[in-house]
């Protein structure tokens, strides 16, 4: 399933849409990519 450059998963993980490789993870008010190191600020 393809939705607005992201690539989701059977288990819910959502793909990275910069790198493609690693998935978004959340910390408090972080989403990042370990992959990459792209993050964005949820504040």
């Amino acid at each position: 399933m393809r939705d607005a450059g992201f690539h989701i998963c059977k288990v819910d993980r959502v793909w990275c849409p910069v790198c493609t490789r690693g998935y978004m993870q959340e910390d408090q008010h972080i989403v990042y990519c370990r992959s990459c190191e792209l993050q964005l600020d949820l504040q």
